[in-house]
């Protein structure tokens, strides 16, 4: 068995599965659930496979998991260590698809033009950005528009990394400005349309000049 494995931090595993592997193990994104005995055996051998190659050690304490399909017929497969606040008192797992959950923060950033948002995504993107993103635009007046990126953040835990954290910040705040509060999601679904609604950072990245 070969995997695709990502660690990112000390909590959070990304497994990526090619179409081979989807067959391999009889999964397939639509029909994923973790009540269905085949699924379970699949993620837990998953998991064995993990904590062997990376020491990723999912058997304490409850997980999330996240799945996210690729274009290319596999999936990406978020997993996530819950800490105790984030946990019930009995250990199990919960999987989502497609939602926000783990340590990251949901950050949306608007921009004037769409070279700006183009220029950013090929910047996490050569930065290894391998979190959810999506992109949208605005419709204005006089055929203008106004571009928003929605990605995850994960804030930092160590100066090491928070250093990091802190110059992608400057970064993408050179280019746009960061939309405050949790009514930005709203205003995003209410007036604006999707360009992107997967892997937006990887996908927009080679339209940068």
């Amino acid at each position: 068995m070969i995997l695709e494995l990502h660690l990112i931090g000390e909590d959070k595993l990304k497994v990526l599965l090619t179409p081979f592997d989807m067959m391999k193990y009889n999964l397939t994104c639509e029909k994923l659930d973790y009540e269905n005995t085949e699924t379970r055996k699949a993620i837990w051998n998953i998991l064995d496979y993990a904590k062997h190659e990376t020491g990723f050690d999912a058997a304490r304490g409850r997980i999330c998991i996240e799945v996210f399909p690729e274009k290319n017929g596999g999936c990406a497969i978020y997993i996530t260590k819950l800490h105790q606040s984030e946990a019930s008192e009995k250990n199990g797992i919960d999987l989502a698809k497609d939602k926000n959950a783990g340590h990251e923060i949901l950050a949306i950033y608007g921009f004037e033009e769409s070279e700006s948002l183009f220029r950013v995504c090929r910047f996490l993107s050569h930065r290894g950005y391998a979190l959810p993103s999506r992109a949208y635009f605005e419709p204005l007046e006089q055929k203008k528009a106004r571009y928003y990126l929605e990605l995850l953040e994960t804030p930092p835990t160590f100066s090491g990394k928070k250093a990091k954290y802190l110059r992608e910040n400057l970064f993408i705040g050179e280019f746009g400005t960061r939309m405050e509060g949790e009514a930005s999601l709203s205003y995003l679904k209410e007036h604006c349309f999707p360009i992107c609604e997967e892997n937006a950072v990887d996908t927009l990245a080679p339209l940068a000049n």
